[in-house]
C-alpha cells in the first residue's frame, strides 16, 4: 500500500507545485548525451540516477553506454533561476524513470548512506565540453557535459519504489 501511496503523493505534489505556462517535459540522460549539440545551452529538466561521490555529483544512466553521466555543478550566480510555479509533467517523469530503471540500478554500498545513489529530476542548463578537473578516472568521468544548477533546490528526489 505505501509503495503506491508515495508515488501518488509525489504525483500530486508535482502537479500542484504552481501555475506555469505548461508542465516542463523532462528528458533522460541518454537523450541529452545522444545529441549534446541540441541540448547545449538549453535549460531543461533531466531524469536519471543522482550519484553523490567524493569527486562530485553526477546524473547518469547506464543504458547510454559510454559516456553515461553528466556532472552536476552548483553555481547560484551563473545558473538559471528556478521559475516561479515550476511544474514538471509527472506522468513523463515516471515514464522516463521506468525506462531508466530497466538498465540502471542504484548502487549498493556496504559502508555508506542510501543517499549516495537516488533517482532524481534536475533542473538546470546543459553545458557541453565544460572544463572540469578530473583527478582520477571513475565510472562517471570524464563527463562530456555538465548541468549547471542554482543549488540543491534544483533537485527533486524521487522515491525508490516501482511505479
Amino acid at each position: 500500500m505505501s509503495g503506491r501511496l508515495i508515488p501518488g503523493m509525489l504525483f500530486a505534489l508535482l502537479a500542484s507545485v504552481g501555475v506555469c505556462q505548461a508542465p516542463l517535459q523532462p528528458v533522460r540522460v541518454c537523450e541529452v548525451l545522444a545529441d549534446l549539440a541540441a541540448h547545449e545551452g538549453k535549460v531543461t529538466a533531466i531524469v536519471g540516477r543522482f550519484s553523490f561521490r567524493e569527486d562530485g555529483r553526477f546524473l547518469s544512466e547506464e543504458a547510454c553506454g559510454r559516456p553515461n553521466a553528466l556532472r552536476i555543478v552548483f553555481d547560484p550566480k551563473a545558473a538559471p533561476p528556478l521559475p516561479q510555479g515550476l511544474e514538471f509533467d509527472a506522468a513523463a517523469v515516471y515514464r522516463n524513470l521506468k525506462l531508466i530503471r530497466r538498465g540502471t540500478a542504484l548502487g549498493k554500498f556496504r559502508f555508506g548512506s542510501v543517499e549516495y545513489d537516488r533517482w532524481a529530476v534536475i533542473y538546470g542548463r546543459v553545458e557541453a565540453g565544460a572544463k572540469t578537473t578530473v583527478t582520477r578516472k571513475t565510472s562517471f568521468e570524464p563527463s562530456p557535459a555538465q548541468v549547471l544548477c542554482r543549488g540543491e533546490s534544483a533537485i527533486l528526489f524521487l522515491p525508490d519504489a516501482e511505479q
